[in-house]
């Protein structure tokens, strides 16, 4: 059985010049490559900035410094930011993909924001929980300041790239995970 610490420096290996820029994308980006067909083996839990998973940080944390370097950079307001670089080749399977599945996923999800990430895994999270039509104003309640209409068609069109179904911005629900 493959280490979780391995399928996150795997991941990262596979991605964009082999790193993954900040706590919040590394954790979105799991999230929407698992209910792409992934398997991480990862679980989540709701938390501030959308689904969060506790063995994906521990996986992350025991990579480093073998697997997975990280370095700290300050960005805009001077707050912090992680770069994690994956010191491994990239294998040619994380848990249920190929390295050809999830190669174009990555490219797709490396062309949307942080934030984007975040609402559209926040989406696809209420909706795997069961809210329906009312995940969209589960999100927009939950994120008042994120969670525009402009934002959620943003992550919808994340969801479409990534051929996930689209949840409407007038709360009719398509997505099926």
């Amino acid at each position: 059985m493959i280490k979780q610490s391995d399928i996150v420096a795997g991941l990262i290996a596979l991605n964009n010049n082999k790193e993954i820029i900040g706590k919040t994308r590394l954790q979105k980006t799991f999230f929407l490559l698992d209910a792409c067909g992934l398997n991480s083996g990862f679980e989540y839990d709701y938390h501030h900035f959308g689904p969060y998973s506790a063995d994906l940080t521990d996986a992350l944390e025991s990579a480093i410094p073998e697997k997975i370097s990280l370095a700290e950079n300050r960005g805009s307001h001077s707050v912090p930011y992680n770069i994690f670089c994956a010191s491994i080749n990239a294998p040619e399977t994380i848990g249920d993909l190929t390295k050809k599945d999830i190669t174009p996923l990555l490219t797709v999800l490396d062309s949307y924001s942080s934030l984007e990430l975040e609402i559209a895994a926040t989406l696809v999270y209420f909706m795997q929980e069961g809210y329906g039509e009312n995940a969209v104003n589960e999100v927009k309640k939950r994120k008042p300041l994120k969670a525009s209409d402009e934002r959620i068609e943003r992550a919808n069109s994340l969801l479409s790239d990534l051929n996930l179904k689209k949840i409407n911005v007038n709360m009719q629900s398509t997505f099926c995970a």
